[in-house]
């Protein structure tokens, strides 16, 4: 990689002619430039990869969390999106299988929404609410007993 310092280039440019200092300033303006899309691959492949291995993590962490459910002895097919969907009553509660540093769950109901809101609530008191979207911050060591334990308490 080239190393360019501005102070390096007023040095060279002094004392040459307007146009030895153009063609000088030209000639560091392409070098930069390449550099700089030699970069720009470089960090496309580099969060391409990251990318990659942030999938690879994640589909460990889906296979840890279904294998937990079904040995506790829910067997929970993913629905079309890939997300875990739970019937609750006339609700159906979506847990998408994508985790970070929570667990997050919404709940959808054609009516009576304020009421299924509270019947949720209260399943799951440790989880904050924003209207029909439930989440509890939890460690990835902890993430696949939580996820059973939130399985128990909407499936009763």
């Amino acid at each position: 990689m080239i190393d360019f310092d501005i102070i390096d280039i007023n040095e060279a440019i002094d004392g040459l002619s307007y146009e030895e200092q153009l063609e000088y300033l030209n000639d560091r303006e392409d070098e930069i430039n390449e550099a700089i899309e030699e970069l720009n691959i470089l960090l496309s492949d580099v969060k391409e990869r990251k990318d990659e291995i942030e999938d690879e993590h994640q589909k460990e962490i889906r296979d840890k969390v279904l294998l937990a459910i079904n040995n506790a002895g829910y067997n929970i097919p993913l629905d079309k999106n890939g997300n875990l969907s739970l019937a609750y009553e006339e609700a159906t509660i979506t847990i998408p299988m994508y985790f970070s540093s929570s667990i997050d769950f919404i709940f959808k109901v054609d009516r009576n929404q304020l009421t299924y809101r509270k019947m949720i609530s209260s399943l799951v008191p440790d989880y904050k609410q924003d209207g029909n979207y439930f989440y509890k911050p939890v460690s990835e060591e902890s993430l696949c007993e939580e996820i059973v334990s939130l399985v128990k308490r909407l499936k009763k």
